[in-house]
């Protein structure tokens, strides 16, 4: 006679085959889905948003760029000198400072859906300033022109820097952030080789007095391409024109987002704007990290605009004494090293967070600036090197900045404002300083981004500590 308990165990193991196969059944119908659910689940509409930033940036690069390589054009047109022509620099970051302070007030008064209008009307103007600039008359409406181009400027830079940040609220927003700026850097290196059919021939050479200034001979050095069309009267425009292009873009988001306004009414827009500014430090040191961080703007900005503008001088007044077509072959290192590590850290920054890049990127400017210390007036190689390791260092600086502070308090346009306006600030200062000095004493160049950078690493462990010493306050509080 069979005992029931013998079936048992073939029972059993029946059972686990049975479940075995239901198991790999499930998973062979629901992988594919998985997939699919991942495609539905990515925020598409919150990528076009994005790439609208994106193309407003490389648009701007190319426009804010394109002024030098067209410098000497531009003075032509009007029959002043590189001096007179020079100074519209100085009013558009005048016109820009104006534009930061002021528009970080009007952007938090506007709802979330007027903020894309904002931006189109910015860039609206900045395209019209860019097409206009070479039919200036003379020197004065060019000026007046530059300091309208720099308060649009001003406020674009410092309301898409946060809208992008309220876009992907909730989600990573540190490749988009590092792509947008890689787009203006892309837009800067373009905007050189993109002048070079447009611009005139000088027959009789550049002529320049003992010390060093250009002298004007009018027409007499200056030849015509043989078509009209291959003048600055046409690369402005082109480029204005392709501002344009992004426009409707702005508009149709506008009407989306005032449309969803509307939908979930206002109560819940409340709700989702006072949890996110909900600070994880007290308002003292939240002002701290907020002067801090202006400090580091600053320096920054100074660091950036310095290389960016003294490279060149440096390696001709230095002792290596290098022809200009050689110190512009620096400078291009430079910027070459600029652009591929902005576009490097894109993807990177999907696995490293922005107190690791921030680390990386101010060691890699230590190696620059030390380096540079040592050998820059002696080997031409170590030149490079160092302007090539800056130039690496300092791609991520200003975004990264951005992604950490975002982790402590929140970024309103007003924070917004202040840390852009130190930037132009900081760039002005800067610029004044090592231009008095470049000519007789260049090292005091490398001496000062020396310095500037060990200011940059003080800052930026002040920074940590504030932050980390308000979170563990207000963790005390909770419990």
């Amino acid at each position: 006679v069979r005992d029931k308990t013998s079936d048992q165990p073939h029972t059993f193991i029946f059972m686990v085959k049975m479940e075995k196969a239901l198991n790999k059944s499930k998973k062979r119908s629901v992988l594919p889905r998985c997939d699919q659910d991942s495609v539905h689940l990515y925020p598409w509409p919150l990528l076009w948003k994005t790439s609208l930033l994106w193309f407003s940036f490389f648009v701007l690069g190319l426009s804010d760029s394109i002024r030098g390589p067209t410098l000497l054009d531009l003075k032509d047109l009007i029959n002043e000198d590189v001096s007179a022509v020079s100074s519209t620099f100085a009013l558009r970051a005048f016109g820009g400072l104006i534009g930061c302070f002021l528009s970080g007030f009007i952007l938090d008064l506007l709802s979330p859906s007027s903020r894309y209008i904002f931006i189109a009307i910015a860039q609206v103007v900045i395209s019209f300033c860019t097409i206009y600039l070479p039919y200036s008359p003379n020197l004065f409406v060019m000026q007046i022109v530059s300091v309208i181009f720099g308060f649009f400027n001003g406020s674009f830079h410092t309301a898409a820097n946060v809208l992008l940040l309220r876009i992907w609220n909730g989600h990573n927003s540190s490749p988009y952030m590092y792509a947008m700026h890689f787009c203006f850097g892309l837009g800067a290196f373009i905007a050189p080789v993109l002048s070079k059919p447009f611009l005139m021939e000088n027959i009789a050479g550049e002529v320049f007095d003992e010390n060093g200034n250009e002298i004007f001979h009018g027409e007499e050095s200056i030849r015509q391409e043989a078509s009209d069309f291959w003048t600055i009267k046409t690369l402005y425009p082109l480029i204005g024109i392709s501002m344009l292009l992004i426009i409707p873009g702005y508009i149709y988001h506008f009407v989306q987002v005032l449309k969803a306004e509307k939908k979930e009414a206002l109560v819940n827009d409340k709700k989702a704007n006072e949890s996110d500014e909900k600070e994880n430090i007290s308002p003292c040191k939240r002002y701290l990290v907020i002067t801090l961080m202006a400090f580091y703007y600053f320096t920054f900005a100074g660091l950036e605009t310095s290389f960016r503008t003294f490279t060149s001088a440096f390696a001709v007044s230095c002792s290596l004494n290098l022809t200009r077509h050689q110190a512009a072959d620096v400078l291009a290192v430079f910027y070459s090293t600029f652009a591929v590590f902005r576009a490097l850290i894109i993807p990177l920054s999907a696995f490293a967070s922005p107190v690791l890049v921030l680390w990386s990127s101010l060691s890699m400017i230590a190696v620059a600036t030390l380096s540079l210390s040592i050998w820059a007036q002696t080997s031409l190689l170590c030149l490079k090197l160092g302007v090539a390791l800056a130039g690496a260092g300092i791609a991520s600086l200003f975004a990264s900045g951005m992604l950490w502070v975002k982790n402590v308090i929140p970024v309103t346009n007003k924070v917004g404002a202040v840390f852009t306006m130190s930037c132009s600030i900081g760039a002005q200062v800067y610029c004044m300083v090592i231009g008095s000095y470049i000519e007789s004493h260049a090292m005091v160049f490398i001496h000062l981004m020396t310095g500037t950078l060990m200011s940059l690493v003080v800052c930026f462990c002040m920074m940590n500590i504030v932050a980390n010493w308000g979170r563990k306050a207000q963790r005390r509080e909770v419990l």
